[in-house]
């Protein structure tokens, strides 16, 4: 099989976290599925964005750091001031309430972005460089794995420890502490999910 070559149930995957996703913002609206896909949708995509994820060399790693920026940062940084300067034209928005938003959007943090449906790509980020660097100390997938369950189980003691507001941390560091798990998870069982589906 080619290594560009798509993979029709990751593809199922994603739609399904995406549909999950768009069922989760019709709020209560969505009776008892709300419930639901808030148990899983946004672990589902961290999950699945662990698949295809490879370990860069030390020597990568300014690359790999570039690269992640260009692919996740930038967009999101186009489109925040995007919606920061129609919102500004439309309300008619202070100078100073302008420069607020601009820091708040620098900051990338969950829950007050201007353009807040964009707190995923910070935190993807975040996620991506914390898994990258810890790989480059943990080599093995299934110790890097167990490293990231640690933090997981301990997220909210170690947000207690260091006196941390929930999600309070630039690049939602606090949250990507926590979806860390899922996107380590996926990357040890992809090689394995992919076997499955080959023998179906």
């Amino acid at each position: 099989m080619s290594a560009t070559e798509r993979k029709e149930w990751v593809d199922v995957l994603k739609f399904l976290g995406i549909y999950a996703i768009y069922i989760g913002h019709y709020g209560e609206a969505a009776g008892r599925l709300y419930l639901f896909v808030f148990a899983f949708h946004v672990q589902l995509f961290f999950f699945a964005g662990g698949f295809f994820f490879r370990q860069p060399k030390t020597k990568e790693l300014k690359i790999f750091i570039i690269k992640n920026v260009n692919r996740l940062l930038v967009p999101y940084f186009i489109f925040s001031f995007i919606v920061i300067f129609i919102n500004a034209l439309y309300y008619n928005y202070s100078y100073l309430y302008i420069k607020e938003l601009l820091y708040l959007t620098l900051l990338g943090r969950r829950g007050s972005v201007p353009a807040s449906a964009l707190w995923f790509l910070t935190c993807y980020f975040t996620v991506i460089v914390i898994y990258g660097l810890l790989g480059m100390i943990f080599r093995k997938k299934w110790l890097l794995f167990l490293v990231c369950y640690i933090l997981y189980a301990f997220h909210g003691q170690i947000l207690v420890m260091f006196n941390v507001e929930p999600l309070s941390l630039i690049f939602n560091l606090d949250s990507a502490i926590n979806y860390l798990v899922f996107f380590a998870t996926g990357n040890c069982l992809f090689e394995f999910l992919d076997k499955i589906n080959l023998n179906l």
